[in-house]
């Protein structure tokens, strides 16, 4: 009895031992059947993620490149950047504090960027930030050096590091009457207005900032400025409007996408895009159209010339198909 319990005993291990190797071996056949998968996965998911974020060949679709800037565009940024940086620290410190002096200049940039939201279409002029500074501080800059300017400046420093905007001056020429005669402010005086400007590359500014829109009131200035640009430098208001018209745009008659086009020619006085002549003559007052301050320092003329040039080439490709 005792062997053949002994007998059983050892059986019982043999097939304990057995079941214990079978399972050993059906453990490692499923790690091998594992492994592949998880590294096939791992190859799927770090093709999907890429080094430079590119998308893997079999299940992600191609994805756009980033938008980029070109060197040009970055070294302007930098060089408008270092200009207004060196012109705030060419102006003399008029002794106030520095507290006293960031909340002056962080007034002036919030006026700046609320009167441009609020007002879009005027020119901040250099008075309404004199005013503003003097009622936020009393003596005025009288403790010595200029407050206002040292304000200013240090506004115009500050913009393009911290919202990537140019804080420009526009100098404002005297308004005409008829006959060419200047107005009471000082004949030949010139006066200084302020605007904000994106120093951010076009592609940039297009992809994150100002994405495309059926706005048609950007064509229309481009248009102006380039039939002003192409009678010579001054455009009278009949043949204006009488160009205006070949291209469907009508004096005093709603647009279907401008709107009334009256309206965006004064909104382009406002800004100072274009200014308004006045000459006398038999027939009463005769009024043209000239480039104004703000066009001519923010838009080039060989850029109204490639454009023009530009518009032609695809008419004439037109009426050669």
């Amino acid at each position: 009895m005792k062997r053949i319990r002994k007998g059983t005993k050892k059986v019982a291990e043999r097939e304990a031992v057995q079941s214990d190797e079978e399972a050993a071996a059906l453990r490692d056949d499923d790690d091998e059947d594992v492994r592949p998968s998880i590294r096939n996965k791992k190859k799927r998911t770090s093709a999907g993620r890429g080094d430079a974020g590119e998308a893997g060949p079999s299940d992600a679709q191609p994805q756009a490149g980033p938008a980029q800037a070109t060197a040009d565009e970055l070294a302007h940024l930098i060089r408008q950047r270092d200009f207004y940086k060196a012109e705030a620290e060419s102006i003399d410190d008029p002794r106030v504090s520095r507290e006293e002096s960031d909340q002056l200049v962080a007034a002036v940039m919030r006026y700046m960027l609320f009167r441009q939201h609020q007002k879009p279409d005027q020119l901040a002029r250099r008075d309404e930030l004199s005013k503003l500074i003097q009622s936020r501080y009393k003596d005025g800059g009288k403790r010595g050096g200029n407050l206002s300017g040292y304000v200013i400046a240090q506004a115009q420093a500050r913009f393009p590091v911290i919202f990537g905007l140019e804080m420009k001056m526009v100098e404002i020429a005297p308004a005409s009457r008829a006959g060419g005669k200047a107005h009471a402010k000082g004949d030949g005086t010139l006066s200084k207005a302020y605007i904000l400007r994106s120093l951010l590359p076009e592609a940039l500014r297009s992809a994150f900032v100002t994405p495309a829109s059926a706005d048609a009131a950007p064509a229309f200035s481009l248009l102006v400025l380039s039939l002003i640009n192409l009678a010579g430098g001054s455009i009278s208001e009949d043949d204006l409007w009488r160009h205006l018209g070949n291209v469907g745009v009508e004096a005093k008659e709603p647009h279907p996408s401008l709107g009334q086009p009256e309206h965006q020619l004064e909104v382009m006085l406002k800004k100072r895009y274009i200014v308004e002549q006045k000459q006398n003559s038999n027939d009463g007052p005769l009024k043209s159209y000239v480039l104004g301050e703000n066009a001519l320092d923010e838009i080039q003329a060989n850029e109204i010339k490639e454009f023009v040039e530009g518009r032609l080439a695809v008419l004439e490709a037109d009426e050669e198909e």
